[in-house]
């Protein structure tokens, strides 16, 4: 079992905490609603991939930004997975993130084969005047 230690206020300190320290109770942190209508109306535009691995995760899996919006669309508030800290890069600020699973659903365009795969997608909306961007943390199987 793990042990939900953090708090939402504040971020976990040191140079690199576990999962454990980063993870926090009081989620999700982001209006889903928002996200999803967000996503809706700005389409990839609202779509940020902030990390590394994150961009590595999509480009190995041959997604692109639209089936990443169509993800976010997909996303259910009872697929809610839990809330942690989480940081672009080592010199990034720590953002508040919420981590669900969703299902994608594809087709290979050669053979017609359909296929669907849960993805766990982690995320933080970015408060701005004009509202988002989505930050994606992380996409993998």
């Amino acid at each position: 079992m793990v042990r939900i230690s953090g708090s939402m206020h504040s971020p976990p300190s040191g140079e690199s905490p576990s999962d454990a320290e980063r993870k926090f109770s009081g989620g999700p942190c982001h209006d889903l609603t928002r996200i999803k209508d967000l996503a809706k109306s700005h389409g990839a535009e609202a779509l940020r991939l902030v990390t590394n691995r994150c961009s590595k995760s999509v480009a190995s899996h041959e997604l692109d930004l639209e089936d990443i919006v169509g993800m976010v669309l997909d996303l259910q508030a009872n697929r809610f997975k839990g809330s942690e800290w989480c940081k672009a890069s080592h010199k990034s600020p720590w953002f508040k993130c919420d981590a669900y699973v969703v299902t994608f659903e594809g087709e290979n365009s050669d053979t017609g084969y359909s296929f669907e795969v849960e993805y766990y997608l982690k995320l933080h909306l970015k408060e701005t005047q004009c509202q988002g961007p989505i930050l994606i943390f992380s996409l993998h199987l």
